[in-house]
């Protein structure tokens, strides 16, 4: 990261600790195009981490709760805490 710019992504593990990307992303259509990415490819590996210095993606950095579904010991966990977080925001007073 570099003043709210990504300057660079990396498979978890491969280089000490980091950022978790998990992001939503805002990406005109064509942009996919231009970098010859059509029909099935990997959107972080095939454009994020091959085409970053020409996409120069902004980020925004959270210390928010994080769970990565993917894992499936975490996706069961998941399946128990996010309802229990709704709950709470749900019922909470209003400012």
């Amino acid at each position: 990261m570099s003043d709210n710019r990504v300057s660079g992504f990396a498979e978890k593990g491969k280089v000490g600790s980091g950022l978790i990307n998990a992001g939503v992303y805002v990406v005109n259509p064509g942009v996919f195009e231009s970098f010859g990415l059509s029909g099935k490819f990997g959107f972080e590996t095939d454009l994020l981490q091959n085409h970053c210095d020409e996409l120069t993606p902004g980020a925004f950095i959270t210390d928010a709760y994080f769970i990565d579904i993917g894992i499936p010991k975490d996706y069961d966990r998941a399946q128990h805490e996010l309802p229990e977080i709704l709950y709470l925001q749900a019922n909470l007073p209003e400012k």
